[in-house]
């Protein structure tokens, strides 16, 4: 956010420092930038601006927050919507408000249904191009017309998740998925599964957030398989490493999860976040799809990698380089070359 463009708006609006101080003017601007997708989802697909109004489980959230009615927080909105819309943070920026920003989400968000991160598919319309088929109840589609174009999704579905981050341990989150009634598939998070259907799509980006039995951040996933492949650490020892070091038991204790969501990362967790994230790697390095069958989750596609890098598939298999090859011409001056051997 450009503090200096806040200063300036303020001058418009003088009324907006009497509802709120400056640091508190710039932590709802930095809320909305948190929660900038869950407002877009009252926006047409492709709409990048800001909504004219807030969704209204946000609007009671801010009202919470900073202790004002809800008549204030439509008027604030009105001025610094725009501004607050805008704003970019980056590498330790957004760390940083991230830390500033997690407490407020403890102690008011679940009222509100919000989570610190709130998951949503990357798209809301159906991206499958053969999805042509017109919805029995005409479902609104992308371009505001009516059964001709791909649906937009609907039937929203949420649930509390946790998620297991690198630099602020486990914190509570929500997980939203879509469904296109055309084609009759749902979409997550991670992947779309359709209803008749036993396989998991995943698209073909990785997600900041892998979709084990709980979510884990990429970051932790990536920790995780380098502590295994550079010191051999066990699934069960990583698990443990993270809880120790990125769980601080005060945020634990304050998490307020259902009993059901664990706050621990477990064995088994950390074995899928390490295969399904490297899977997805691999997947997105050949510019494939990674399909994943929900009862036999990954052995079919990690036997299917290993097959793949057995010989040539190994990168630098096919390398020569002083160390291991020796080059020289024969008598009618044709190269060769031999490769030395260790004994």
């Amino acid at each position: 956010m450009d503090l200096l463009e806040l200063t300036v708006l303020l001058t418009v609006h003088p009324e907006v420092i009497k509802l709120l101080d400056w640091n508190k003017l710039v932590t709802f601007c930095d809320l909305v930038w948190w929660l900038k997708a869950e407002i877009s989802a009252v926006q047409p697909p492709g709409d990048a601006t800001a909504p004219l109004s807030l969704p209204s489980h946000i609007e009671d959230f801010f009202a919470a927050v900073f202790s004002l009615a809800t008549g204030d927080i439509k008027r604030l909105w009105v001025a610094l919507r725009q501004l607050a819309w805008e704003g970019e943070k980056t590498g330790t920026l957004q760390q940083r408000h991230a830390q500033e920003l997690l407490p407020l989400f403890l102690k008011y968000g679940k009222q509100f249904d919000l989570g610190f991160y709130n998951l949503r598919p990357p798209t809301r319309v159906c991206s499958d191009p053969r999805c042509t088929k017109k919805p029995k109840k005409r479902a609104r589609l992308a371009d505001d017309s009516y059964g001709v174009k791909q649906s937009m999704l609907g039937e929203a579905r949420s649930h509390d998740i946790v998620i297991f981050t690198r630099d602020l341990g486990p914190v509570p989150a929500k997980a939203t998925s879509l469904y296109c009634r055309g084609c009759k598939t749902r979409y997550y998070h991670n992947y779309f599964v359709h209803d008749r259907a036993s396989t998991r799509t995943y698209y073909s980006d990785p997600p900041p957030f892998i979709q084990i039995a709980q979510h884990i951040s990429s970051e932790v996933c990536e920790d995780i398989a380098n502590s295994m492949v550079l010191s051999w650490t066990s699934a069960t020892n990583a698990a443990e490493i993270y809880n120790l070091a990125e769980c601080p038991g005060e945020l634990v204790a304050e998490l307020n999860l259902d009993s059901k969501l664990s706050k621990h990362l477990t064995t088994v967790q950390a074995w899928d976040a390490s295969f399904t994230h490297s899977l997805l790697l691999h997947h997105q390095k050949h510019g494939t799809t990674l399909e994943l069958d929900h009862n036999a989750p990954r052995s079919p596609a990690l036997q299917a990698r290993n097959l793949m890098m057995v010989g040539p598939g190994q990168e630098e298999r096919s390398h020569a380089c002083d160390l291991c090859c020796w080059v020289h011409e024969n008598k009618d001056g044709e190269a060769g070359m031999l490769h030395r051997h260790k004994p």
